[in-house]
């Protein structure tokens, strides 16, 4: 992944601009069962100018400027990192958000629930998509609220009703579909609404396995209730590609006996490491993926996915 490219790919799209076309995407009732489905929203000219020039403020904003980072999934720091990127070819979650053939258009408010709004932003054939999250208090129901607006009427400004519902449609972008990557910074929308937990579970059983073929854990119970906890999946899914993973069990066993934190955080027993509790399995992690690291400089240890300094634990 270059972070060079995705810059590049988004601004030659605001610089080749052509237009935006605006899709809601909804959860519709057909014979008794739920499914998503997109319309298009057949917006007036003006509303759709009006969008687009926020939308590229946004884009130039947030996701073009020098000091914008994009980190790849493994090494994704959902408090610190500002954008995870996703391989599309690894990934298919968001495909149906993707797919513009045959959609129907968007009429009335009540034929499903809004989901989001996806901003397709290019030319007919050089484009990217934009996602955007819809929330119930940005619906505005005329059957619980009386609403209206100030027009001027035979030359005096009156207070008008609004006889219709209100749709509010920001300048938020969630996710990013780009040609080959998916950008993205809000993981709950995508495990909640597009199935990241499988792609997470995919990747976290990959390294589950890499992890027993090097064979330096006993696979107990304890062990495996950790392995399904879905917070320790999303940690598994970070040491994806670590050097750890393709050592042999006797290096890495060395290696633990002669580094001063972990031979006195991590106990071995019979040629195999032992894990008795979260604690002991929360450095077994670390160890994985490379996380402690010892200053040339100063000799003091370090936790490099945080830079703080290691206390000694106590067992």
């Amino acid at each position: 992944m270059e972070e060079n490219n995705i810059k590049k790919e988004i601004n030659n799209i605001l610089t080749h601009k052509k237009g935006i076309e605006i899709y809601v995407y909804i959860k519709v009732n057909a014979n008794d069962e739920e499914k998503l489905e997109i319309r298009k929203l057949n917006a007036q000219d003006d509303f759709r100018d009006a969008l687009q020039k926020r939308l590229e403020s946004k884009l130039n904003e947030k996701y073009c400027n020098e000091d914008v980072k994009y980190v790849p999934i493994e090494n994704y720091d959902e408090i610190k990192d500002t954008y995870c990127v996703i391989d599309k070819s690894e990934y298919d979650g968001l495909n149906m958000i993707c797919e513009f053939d045959e959609i129907e258009k968007f009429y009335k408010y009540d034929e499903g629930d809004i989901q989001g709004f996806i901003f397709r932003y290019g030319t007919e054939t050089n484009y990217i998509i934009l996602y955007q999250q819809f929330y119930p208090v940005n619906l505005l129901k005329r059957d619980k609220t009386i609403m209206g607006c100030i027009e001027i009427i035979a030359g005096q400004p009156q207070f008008k009703l609004i006889e219709n519902n209100i749709i509010k449609i920001t300048d938020n972008i969630d996710i990013i579909i780009l040609s080959q990557y998916i950008i993205s910074n809000n993981f709950k929308i995508l495990e909640n609404k597009f199935g990241f937990q499988k792609y997470i579970e995919n990747i976290s059983n990959n390294v589950e396995n890499e992890i027993k073929n090097i064979g330096m854990i006993e696979e107990t119970d304890t062990i495996n209730n950790y392995l399904n906890d879905y917070k320790i999946k999303k940690k598994l899914a970070k040491i994806k590609g670590s050097k750890v993973l393709k050592m042999d069990k006797e290096i890495i066993l060395k290696r633990i006996s002669e580094d001063d934190y972990y031979k006195q955080n991590i106990k071995i027993e019979n040629g195999k490491i032992k894990i008795e509790s979260k604690k002991d399995f929360g450095i077994f992690l670390k160890l994985l993926n490379d996380d402690i690291l010892k200053s040339n400089i100063t000799s003091t240890t370090y936790d490099t996915s945080s830079k703080k300094e290691m206390e000694k634990e106590k067992k």
